[in-house]
C-alpha cells in the first residue's frame, strides 16, 4: 500500500545512500537508522582518545548535529563512515 508507513520504513539492508535520500526527504525513521548504524563508530573515536564520558556524549551529539547540517552536501554516501570518523576526531 502506498500510504503504509511501514512500507517505507528503513531496513538494516538499506544502503547509506538510500537512508540519506530518505533523511533529506524528512524521514525521521531513516535518520534514526543512520544514527543507530553509526553510533558505535562515533562513540569509539572519543573513547579511543580517552575523553571523559560527559565529553564522549558531547562529541556524539555534535558529530551527528554536524552530519544533519551537512547531509545535503555529502556526495559520496559510501564514504559516510570515514566522514563520521573524521568529524568525530575533529570535534574531540
Amino acid at each position: 500500500m502506498a500510504n503504509d508507513p511501514a512500507a517505507a520504513a528503513p531496513r538494516e539492508s538499506d544502503s547509506d545512500g538510500e537512508l540519506v535520500v530518505r533523511c533529506l526527504g524528512g524521514d525521521q525513521r531513516a535518520w534514526r537508522q543512520l544514527v543507530v548504524r553509526y553510533e558505535r563508530l562515533v562513540y569509539s573515536v572519543p573513547r579511543r582518545l580517552r575523553l571523559p564520558d560527559e565529553l564522549v556524549e558531547d562529541v556524539f551529539q555534535e558529530t551527528f548535529l554536524i552530519l544533519l547540517r551537512q547531509l545535503p552536501r555529502i556526495e559520496r554516501h559510501e564514504a559516510l563512515p570515514k566522514w563520521l570518523t573524521t568529524t568525530a576526531r575533529r570535534v574531540s
